[in-house]
């Protein structure tokens, strides 16, 4: 089969007036960056399918709210650049062309950077440092600027230059006397197809040796460290939460939904802390003391709030506000619950757990 993403590797004009006339859409853009985020962020893809465990809505969420930041900006990028096409395509002296077009055009080129992004991860994994090797999580920071360009004129290049020669053929009518389309070269695309698959096999591979540094707190886990000191000065023994229920909750002033909970969590802890419950609120913001302390006063919080510089954040692997956690009374994990939450729920699980 003549795949267009194929086509467009070596004939990028007719592959241009194919996705015209076959009304082609941009939505292929969104795989090719699924394809770039596991190459990319394979431990953190592995981080949140983990999160599964605490249930498919959670697992799903959690996953798609990482792609969905990792994908916006790029897609915004085809976007504007498809606008300008757009308006350039107004002139009187070239063919006009909807913004859907040109979309399409720029993300059928983009699997020419999933190409060389794919064989700059497997020289990089053979020992080709930056700018034109690559590795997962390497931040360019540090590198010179010249460095930097070589690195993204060697990667977005080809899909510059495809989506150049394409945009003019879609631009200029009189350039389209181009021979017939003709079926991909199998070299072409066997060569595609074994770097795409090398590329993920080195990948899954790398995943398979590096997944517990990013494992997640997972039920059936044991409670791991606890907040020492809170904000007024109340100290928190381990020997206070043994044998008793214990509800975590990171939160931050700056999260609506942690502040919309919170009036709701302080009455849940009125009610069941006469029980075998404790709760430990912990505030991640160590810089913004003073509108903690604001906000305590204002939602007038009567039990200790403690203030995380980060390593508690760290060892409970928290990336999303509000992360509630809910041990047993043997310190044993049982439910987690990353964003939005009922309180209902959150009150049914802690009563089930007081009930043994």
């Amino acid at each position: 089969m003549n795949f267009l993403f194929i086509q467009q590797l070596h004939q990028p004009r007719l592959a241009a007036k194919r996705i015209v006339s076959e009304e082609r859409g941009f939505g292929i853009l969104f795989v090719f960056l699924a394809i770039e985020w596991f190459l990319t962020k394979p431990l953190d893809i592995a981080s949140n399918a983990m999160r599964f465990s605490y249930g498919l809505f959670q697992g799903l969420l959690l996953l798609w709210n990482d792609y969905f930041h990792f994908a916006l900006s790029p897609a915004l990028m085809v976007f504007f650049i498809a606008t300008f096409l757009h308006y350039l395509s107004r002139r009187k002296s070239l063919a006009r062309q909807d913004i859907a077009s040109f979309a399409a055009l720029i993300s059928y080129n983009y699997f020419a950077y999933i190409l060389v992004l794919s064989a700059g991860y497997i020289l990089g994994k053979f020992g080709l440092t930056y700018p034109f090797g690559f590795e997962p999580y390497t931040s360019a920071a540090h590198s010179s600027w010249l460095a930097q360009t070589c690195h993204v004129l060697v990667y977005f290049g080809p899909s510059a230059l495809l989506t150049f020669f394409g945009s003019r053929a879609l631009l200029n009518p009189e350039e389209n006397k181009e021979s017939q389309a003709v079926e991909s070269p199998a070299p072409l695309s066997l060569i595609s197809l074994v770097l795409l698959l090398t590329a993920f096999a080195i990948n899954g591979n790398f995943i398979a040796n590096n997944w517990q540094k990013v494992r997640p707190p997972m039920p059936g886990d044991s409670l791991n460290a606890i907040p020492g000191k809170a904000i007024d000065g109340t100290l928190m023994q381990r020997s206070e939460i043994e044998n008793k229920v214990l509800l975590l909750d990171f939160w931050a002033t700056w999260c609506p939904p942690c502040v919309a909970a919170m009036p709701h969590i302080k009455a849940l802890n009125n009610e069941l802390q006469n029980q075998d419950f404790v709760l430990l609120s912990i505030n991640v913001e160590p810089d913004n003391t003073e509108e903690v302390q604001d906000f305590i006063r204002r939602q007038e919080l009567d039990f200790p709030v403690f203030i995380d510089s980060g390593n508690l954040q760290a060892q409970y692997r928290v990336e999303t506000l509000p992360t509630v956690m809910i041990y047993d009374k043997s310190g044993v994990l049982r439910h987690v619950h990353s964003g939005n939450t009922s309180i209902r729920t959150l009150k049914k699980e802690i009563e089930n757990l007081l009930k043994h």
